[in-house]
């Protein structure tokens, strides 16, 4: 059964994502149907509903980080119409996302990502907009 989503380009989305997901070769998944209990990579899509901006260092001893202390980072808030999450964006994938306009409040979003055993939070590898304009740009760029 398809579920109808509260968000109506989710709708007309929803197959692009899962094709996107499969090219990656995620497991695409409603947020609500995530596994926690192990290690793996998952796409979902959602809209993103809010954000926080951190520094490394500012939640625990920042030596214990791979980045720099006082680096900056993000995380944002998903909502697929079955659950929310919070999405993390390291230092290094908030640099190279921060300025294309993918982290805008209300975008509608596909992320490849990794859960954490027992951690309830999707890891960004790879995120893009669920627009038209950016479907076309990334099957030009990449083929599909």
């Amino acid at each position: 059964m398809r579920r109808k989503f509260p968000f109506p380009v989710l709708d007309e989305s929803i197959e692009k994502a899962k094709e996107f997901a499969n090219y990656y070769d995620a497991d695409f998944v409603d947020i609500d149907d995530i596994d926690y209990e192990k290690n793996h990579n998952v796409a979902v899509r959602g809209v993103w509903s809010g954000r926080d901006f951190n520094r490394v260092g500012d939640f625990g001893d920042p030596s214990e980080s791979k980045f720099e202390a006082g680096a900056r980072y993000v995380n944002m808030d998903l909502l697929d119409g079955t659950a929310h999450i919070r999405v993390k964006f390291n230092p290094k994938k908030y640099q190279k996302y921060k300025d294309t306009g993918l982290l805008d409040i209300g975008n509608k979003v596909l992320v490849k990502g990794y859960i954490i055993e027992d951690v309830k939070m999707v890891f960004v590898s790879f995120a893009m907009n669920l627009s038209k304009e950016e479907i076309e740009k990334h099957k030009e760029k990449y083929g599909g």
